[in-house]
Formats: structure tokens, C-alpha cells, sequence
């Protein structure tokens, strides 16, 4: 049987819990969950049914048992390893729904853990797709809740075979890393899956598109810092705008305390995930934002957005504006 073992280490806070909600822990099938969005993800410009097929055969369905098995060392997470929420740094925007009605004073979350994923397979072409997917969820996503916004960052700190070249990134030509060790997995994907020109209709990572910012010295800084541009660039634009990074969109007016304004879609999606993730790095010993927008169809081009203010609608209806991400985006210099 082959075997991978990743060396890992925690870079912010990882906002993931068991089966009561509540205690926290490192889940392998949520790990593995997460490793399929992102195989699915950079695969997104593929035959669809080739796909589902595979991804299906890799990572398990309804039918069939996963290729591959994933471990955790520790199995258990420690007491010094569990703090309470408002014990760590407020990131009051980005990380708001853990400081609404002092949620956070309920839950905790993991800190500075050192930990294996270990991935097993007796199928050599099943583990290197689980393992280049495990790669891309380390280099630019994350674990738990908020990980679209900076929670459950993590870096791989080693591995045990010929894939090392991928985790490493050089700490001078950082975005130069990342380009490159994307290129390298999505060469390796586009030899295995056939091309047919259809229009992708879900999030995916056919191309990069990434923004990353100067060196900090605690994530603390780089986060605050990332959140203190996202925040600038949303407070322009109108309610109906910031739809475009995610659904559900609803705040009280700071003018008006009783005045609850949310966006509804017509027809309705209640939830759309944002197609903008935010990412600490840990390189060496400095921290950096990341910024990735990731490709596809936010909303179908027919979707309509309205304001509704204290349950009832106000204005006319009008189409979603996708073109707000990549002002941001381009807005990161």
C-alpha cells in the first residue's frame, strides 16, 4: 500500500468541530471533503461525467468505498491546543458570525497544532490525485468555518516523497511559487481528462487569479490588514453590490438600529459561497495575504437582485454585478 504522510502546522485559528457541533476537532472526512472541492475545482474545465466518474472512484460516494483512507496524528486534539474564541485576536468583519449575540463566549477553537494527514491507498494514480488536492487545499484554502476568510490557514511543513517541490515556496519570488506549482498539478490533471468546451457553471480553478500582499509578523497583522481593504472597498458600494462576494447579504443600518436591509435573489438562492477566498501563508517566518478569486458562474445570468428593508421590498429589481470581485481583485496592489 502506498502512503503519504504531510507534516502540518497550523497558521491561524481552525474554527472545525465534532459531531456535537461544538467541541473542537479535526475531522478526516471533512478534510476529505475539502480535498474534493479543490480536485473538482482545478479540474473544473474537463468532461463533466469523466469527472464525476473519477472524483467518485477517488474519494468514495453512495456506491463505492474511497480509494483512499485518511488519517490524523494526533487523533485527538490537546488542552493547550483549545482556547476559547474571545481569547484570540478580534477579527470583527471578516470573522462576524462568531461575535454575534457573544456566540463566541460559547465556543472555542485550535491553536497552534502540529499535525500528520496521512493519506493511504493500494492505488498509486488515486493517492497522487488525493495528494496533489491535498496540496492545493494547504497552498490556498483552509479548514473549518471561515476558511473563505482567513480561518483554518495552514502550511505543510514536510512530506515523505518526491512532491516536496510542491509545498516548498521561495520566500523572494512568492507568487512566482504559487503560479508554478499550480501549473505543475494542473499539467498533471489535463493529461488524465479530456477537454470539451462547455461553459463551467460552478466554482473552479481552471485559471489563477491571486493577489498577495508584503510580509507581516503575526498573522494577527496580515489578516487585520487584508480585512481593513475588504472592508474599504465593500463600505463604497451599494447593498446590492456586495452580493456579488456571497449570499446571504443582510446588516442592520448603523443610522438606524431598527432598519434590518438584506438582498434577496429572484428567483431565490438563500445561500451562494463567496468566489473570493481570503488565505494566510506562512513562509519562513513572515505571514502574507492571500487573495484568490476563483472562476465560474456566481449566479445564472438571468438571476435578478432586490433590497428588502424590515420585510419589505424597496426598489427595482436589477442583474448582479460580477465585475465588483475583480475590481477588488485588481484593486490589490
Amino acid at each position: 500500500m502506498g502512503k503519504i504522510v504531510f507534516e502540518c502546522e497550523s497558521v491561524t485559528p481552525i474554527f472545525m468541530y465534532g459531531a456535537d457541533g461544538k467541541t473542537p476537532e479535526l475531522r478526516p472526512a471533512s478534510i476529505k471533503g475539502l480535498m474534493r472541492f479543490w480536485w473538482r475545482a482545478i479540474n473544473g474545465d474537463s468532461d463533466i461525467e469523466r469527472l464525476k466518474e473519477a472524483e467518485n472512484r477517488i474519494f468514495g460516494s453512495t456506491k463505492n468505498r474511497s480509494l483512499v483512507t485518511i488519517r490524523l496524528k494526533p487523533s485527538k486534539i490537546l488542552d493547550e491546543n483549545i482556547v476559547k474564541i474571545e481569547k484570540i485576536p478580534k477579527i470583527g468583519y471578516l470573522w462576524y458570525p462568531f461575535y454575534l449575540d457573544n456566540a463566541h463566549k460559547e465556543k472555542s477553537c485550535i491553536v497552534n497544532l502540529k499535525f500528520d494527514v496521512i493519506l493511504s491507498s493500494y492505488d498509486k494514480e488515486a493517492l497522487q490525485d488525493a495528494s496533489y488536492a491535498f496540496i492545493l487545499l494547504s497552498l490556498f484554502g483552509g479548514l473549518g468555518s471561515r476558511s473563505r476568510r482567513g480561518g483554518g490557514s495552514f502550511r505543510i511543513k514536510s512530506i515523505n516523497n518526491k512532491n516536496y517541490e510542491l509545498i516548498s515556496i521561495n520566500p523572494n519570488k512568492i507568487k512566482q511559487s504559487l503560479e508554478d506549482k499550480y501549473k505543475k498539478i494542473k499539467a498533471s490533471f489535463d493529461q488524465k481528462y479530456s477537454k470539451e468546451n462547455f461553459t463551467i457553471e460552478y466554482s473552479n480553478l481552471s485559471t489563477l487569479k491571486i493577489r498577495i500582499s508584503k510580509g507581516k509578523n503575526t498573522w494577527k497583522e496580515a489578516l487585520k490588514d487584508i480585512e481593513k481593504k475588504y472592508y474599504n472597498f465593500r463600505k463604497k458600494k451599494k447593498i446590492l453590490n456586495n452580493a456579488s462576494f456571497g449570499l446571504p447579504v443582510k446588516y442592520e443600518d448603523k443610522k438606524n438600529s431598527k432598519k434590518n436591509i438584506e438582498v434577496l435573489t429572484e428567483p431565490e438562492f438563500e445561500r451562494r459561497a463567496s468566489p473570493l477566498i481570503i488565505k494566510i501563508l506562512k513562509v519562513e517566518e513572515k505571514y502574507y495575504w492571500l487573495v484568490l478569486k476563483l472562476n465560474g458562474e456566481f449566479l445564472p445570468s438571468e438571476t435578478k437582485l432586490i433590497k428588502k428593508e424590515n420585510g419589505v421590498k424597496k426598489g427595482k429589481a436589477t442583474n448582479i454585478d460580477e465585475k465588483i470581485v475583480d475590481d477588488f481583485l485588481g484593486s490589490l496592489r
